[in-house]
């Protein structure tokens, strides 16, 4: 879905009682094997298709992977310090409003005319 681990493993990590901010982050540390076996896993299946866009090796596209990089060293400094500063419940409730806005948004690919 193009959206991590994080949709299933906070939620499933705050109801076995852990704390929101140690969910968060342990869900941000599971994030980088599961990127890096999906990634590993579009380079082997692309691996002898012809025809791609210049630039790209195998399925995956190097200047979008060099610009997503680039965007998460800089600024997930920025997501976990806004995180801390955040109490529990402020936290809580901007990830379920972000769960929200995840769905929505799959439900109107799904079905656009709602």
């Amino acid at each position: 879905m193009g959206i991590g681990g994080g949709i299933l493993s906070v939620p499933f990590m705050l109801r076995g009682n852990v704390l929101v901010h140690q969910a968060i982050g342990t869900s941000g540390a599971l994030a980088w094997p599961m990127a890096l076996s999906g990634a590993v896993t579009y380079l082997l299946a692309g691996w002898r298709v012809t025809g791609l866009l210049p630039g790209s090796l195998s399925y995956c596209y190097l200047p979008a992977a060099a610009v997503l990089a680039l965007s998460t060293l800089c600024l997930a400094p920025v997501g976990v310090k806004t995180a801390f500063r955040l109490p529990d419940s402020a936290l809580q409730r901007a990830f379920g409003l972000y769960l929200l806005i995840i769905a929505a948004h799959m439900l109107w690919k799904v079905h656009p005319h709602f």
